[in-house]
């Protein structure tokens, strides 16, 4: 028996119990809180406090709070202040989330494959982001993105609408060929923009248009300002059509040199 601690007792089962002092469990120091525990301790129902803290010694090197639900499997610690409420959960589906209370919306969820999605509860790749804004990037000068594949043939960027499943274009470095290639799919031309303007179109035909848009059915179509074929020749076929020194009126001025 110790001095000035006192036993539990209730006269009814409606009574209340009400503890002036702190409340020391499994252990006989006290630090200062009005509920401290040392050794294990499981809550069955929500706890409310204004600081909650978790410390101590393991022999596994693990010290901190456990939150757990036998029943559904989720879990979660709910995060409050006068303007915001996020939630930090583990789902029925086993997934980790963050979850903005206030917007009503997951912000933020990795699932059992360590895959990564923000706006997105299904993330299909490492790291999937959907939503109304994209991705911005603010860095110093030099690599503000930086792909790596690793020892692979090829890295990749690959453009896809999602409206119909399709991949619609992508860019890629070749190692095995040591190429640079871009790629579109069926019926897609590959545009160039320049001052605003599309001043040359590579299209689905394998048309090259330089200064016009309108695909007249030539290989090579140029259209405005003055053309020059400096050096080589210009064949029709296997004839030559146009030496170096010669000039080649076609459509506008176009001149050999």
């Amino acid at each position: 028996t110790y001095t000035n601690r006192w036993g539990i007792y209730q006269e009814g089962a409606s009574d209340l119990n009400y503890f002036a002092a702190n409340l020391l469990l499994g252990s006989t120091v006290n630090t200062g809180e009005k509920l401290q525990v040392t050794g294990s301790g499981i809550f069955s129902s929500s706890v409310t406090a204004s600081t909650f803290n978790a410390n101590g010694s393991s022999a596994g090197g693990y010290v901190g709070l456990t939150v757990a639900n036998s029943s559904t499997g989720a879990a979660q610690i709910l995060l409050n202040n006068s303007a915001q409420s996020w939630v930090v959960n583990t789902r029925t589906d086993n997934k980790f989330g963050i979850y903005n209370n206030t917007l009503g919306s997951n912000a933020f969820l990795i699932d059992t494959n360590n895959n990564v999605g923000i706006g997105t509860i299904n993330p299909y790749f490492k790291l999937e982001t959907i939503g109304t804004t994209g991705i911005g990037i603010t860095a110093g000068n030099g690599n503000q993105l930086y792909l790596n594949n690793t020892g692979q043939r090829y890295t990749q960027i690959t453009f896809d609408n999602n409206s119909s499943g399709a991949t619609k274009a992508g860019i890629w470095l070749d190692s095995f060929t040591s190429s640079f290639e871009m790629y579109g799919t069926t019926n897609y031309d590959l545009k160039f923009y320049s001052n605003g303007s599309n001043n040359l179109t590579l299209k689905s035909s394998g048309n090259f248009l330089i200064g016009t848009t309108t695909d007249s059915g030539y290989r090579l179509d140029v259209s405005g300002g003055n053309t020059i074929l400096r050096g080589g020749s210009l064949y029709q076929g296997s004839a030559m059509v146009g030496a170096s020194a010669q000039v080649q009126k076609i459509s506008g001025t176009s001149t050999a040199a």
